[in-house]
């Protein structure tokens, strides 16, 4: 059975951190919006925050600055079906920490190895192995828009309060990258029921890390 597929990668989002009273920087590196179709599954990864604009709509995530340590920083990550096709969805989520030096630093800090950074992933969503995948079908809805996204991935991004002074002033890159594979003809549930865990790897059609194709970053709105 052949699948259709798509491949939307985001680019880059950099944070930076400090401590011992050190201001930090927070900025983006690149848009959200870089898409790739075929065979008429169509994705959009969305960045906002919890801010709005006088007509009520979220504002895109922008360059932020002056992070420290215990911050949260609001990033929040959804996925939008802008295609005529039902589809799965699953996010890849990467983290990386650089110095000034552009040296990569650990994840995770400490004895037991506590995080430096955090997600609070939102219920509607399954990690089964590198991959977030969204429980529920995305059916393109073209009279009710707000029906074709998701509910967030994550809604902010969280510095640990007690990250060290190796962490002064780095740079924090969290490479997002969003597929879809269609839904019908390529359903593993025996019900209507969400998708659980052990259900997510019979989904078939998702292409090889290898084969994801990226487009070229372009620089954000400072």
């Amino acid at each position: 059975m052949k699948k259709k597929i798509l491949v939307l990668a985001a680019a880059a989002l950099s944070l930076t951190a400090a401590v011992s009273g050190t201001l930090a920087y927070f900025t983006d590196t690149g848009t959200a919006h870089n898409i790739i179709t075929t065979g008429g599954v169509d994705i959009v990864l969305v960045e906002t925050t919890d801010k709005q604009d006088e007509h009520g709509n979220f504002l895109p995530f922008k360059d932020v600055d002056g992070v420290m340590p215990g911050a949260a920083v609001s990033k929040i990550v959804q996925v939008e079906n802008i295609g005529k096709t039902d589809a799965w969805i699953r996010v890849k989520v990467e983290p990386k920490i650089t110095d000034k030096a552009g040296r990569e630093l650990p994840l995770t800090f400490g004895a037991e190895n506590t995080p430096v950074i955090t997600w609070d992933v939102g219920e509607d969503w399954l990690q089964d192995g590198d991959y977030y995948y969204y429980k529920h079908v995305m059916r393109y809805d073209v009279e009710k828009a707000a029906n074709n996204l998701t509910t967030p991935l994550f809604r902010e991004v969280k510095f640990n309060r007690l990250m060290g002074n190796e962490y002064q002033n780095c740079r924090v890159e969290i490479k997002v990258t969003a597929q879809a594979a269609q839904f019908k003809n390529n359903d593993p549930r025996e019900t209507d029921e969400e998708l659980s865990a052990g259900l997510a790897a019979q989904i078939k059609g998702w292409p090889a890390d290898d084969k994801v194709k990226e487009q070229p970053e372009t620089e954000a709105d400072e």
